[in-house]
């Protein structure tokens, strides 16, 4: 059983959903926040909950942005989304 999130990790965990969310892209979500990828994929990795929420906030980007992107002609988003689904 994993140990549970401190403070500023719930913090961090929920700055960085908001960003995917508005990116549909977790390196570029971390960037925006100057935190290494992969310490939030550790962190889905051990939590299941965190986990959880990056699906849905995975979800949220693909409704949020690919109505803008088919009306482009552009179809997905980002084509690694489904990618990191599976990591």
């Amino acid at each position: 059983m994993p140990r549970k999130l401190t403070c500023r990790q719930r913090q961090q965990n929920a700055a960085f959903l908001k960003m995917l969310a508005q990116t549909g892209n977790a390196r570029l979500a971390a960037r925006a926040l100057g935190v290494n990828r992969s310490t939030y994929t550790k962190r889905r990795a051990k939590h299941a909950t965190f986990a959880a929420e990056w699906e849905a906030a995975l979800e949220a980007a693909d409704t949020a942005i690919l109505p803008s992107r088919k009306r482009e002609g552009r179809g997905r988003a980002c084509h690694k989304t489904s990618a990191l689904r599976t990591e």
